[in-house]
Order: structure tokens, then C-alpha cells, then sequence
């Protein structure tokens, strides 16, 4: 409920090196993560999304989880640690995390291909 009510690194990051989406950006539920590197580290990672409660407190998970690491590393990061991370999200609610992981995996490949064009 935290990452609910006090979502970290909400809102557009300027300047964003990469971006992964999952969804269509006012066409129903979607998330869109943005990340600066340095190298392969993902220094500032920031979500906007549309979708409910769970889905936000996913998002900010996710930024918090992926901020400070390898884009090589966070690969690992998945439905079942997100729940995990979260302290459980209702089994109706599961798309929340389907849909981040989404955008995880989208971020996670435009980084990895800009860390080896670097």
C-alpha cells in the first residue's frame, strides 16, 4: 500500500537514454518505464502508467528495484519477485504485474543495446 499511496519516481524522466513500454498510452492500462545509464548501470529509472492501484505500487516497485543496477543483472527481475517485493498482490490483480514486467522487459533491451553500442 506505500508504493500506492507515496509512489517513488513517478512522472516523465527528461531526457530519458531509454524507455520501455507495455500497453498503449491512453488506449486502457499501460505502463512506461524511463531510464538514464551510465554504461550499464541504470542511474534514474521512472514510471507513468494507467491502470489501478496495484498497478502503480508495481511501477514504483520496479523503478526502486531497477535503479542503482546492471540492466544485465535486473534480467532476473520477475512476476514473483515484484509480488514478493510488494508483500503479495491480490491473485485478480496479477495483470498489474504481468503489465510491468511488460515494460520491464521492453526497458531492459533497449538498455542492453545501448550499454553495448557504449
Amino acid at each position: 500500500m506505500d508504493h500506492f499511496r507515496n509512489p517513488r519516481n513517478i512522472g516523465p524522466l527528461v531526457n530519458a537514454d531509454v524507455e520501455g513500454l507495455a500497453g498503449v498510452p491512453f488506449q486502457g492500462n499501460f505502463m512506461k518505464l524511463q531510464a538514464n545509464l551510465d554504461g550499464p548501470i541504470m542511474t534514474d529509472v521512472a514510471f507513468q502508467c494507467h491502470g489501478c492501484g496495484p498497478t502503480i505500487a508495481a511501477g514504483s516497485m520496479a523503478t526502486t528495484l531497477l535503479t542503482g543496477r546492471s540492466v544485465y543483472e535486473c534480467g532476473s527481475l520477475d512476476e514473483a519477485t515484484l509480488d514478493d517485493a510488494l508483500g503479495g498482490v491480490p491473485p485478480h490483480k496479477h495483470h498489474s504485474l504481468e503489465l510491468t514486467i511488460q515494460a520491464v522487459k521492453s526497458l531492459l533491451s533497449a538498455a542492453r543495446e545501448a550499454a553495448d553500442r557504449a
